[in-house]
């Protein structure tokens, strides 16, 4: 899958069916969405995220404190591999949305 195929189906997952607030990229390989709504920091939903789910994303604050609640996702992977990450990661979402 192109990286715009890609793009969108990130955007699409983590805005539209995770409700969670993001820009859409223009071009890179990266999406940084707000994970606040987790009660977690970025931190703590790294770690537990990967634990629990198996998912592999960066704290936004080791991109400086902007990137407060945040995580970054990139785009470098299959779209398989995608796509079952953005699954897990949804349900992960769900599971602990305030």
């Amino acid at each position: 899958l192109p990286l715009e195929g890609k793009v969108w189906l990130g955007w699409l997952t983590i805005h539209v069916k995770m409700g969670l607030p993001v820009f859409k990229p223009k071009g890179a390989f990266y999406i940084f969405p707000d994970i606040s709504c987790t009660g977690m920091n970025d931190e703590e939903f790294a770690d537990r995220l990967l634990t629990e789910a198996k998912v592999g994303v960066v704290p936004g604050t080791c991109f400086g404190p902007q990137g407060k609640n945040h995580v970054r996702i990139s785009y470098a992977a299959s779209r398989e591999n995608l796509a079952e990450a953005l699954k897990r990661m949804r349900a992960f979402v769900e599971k602990y949305r305030k």
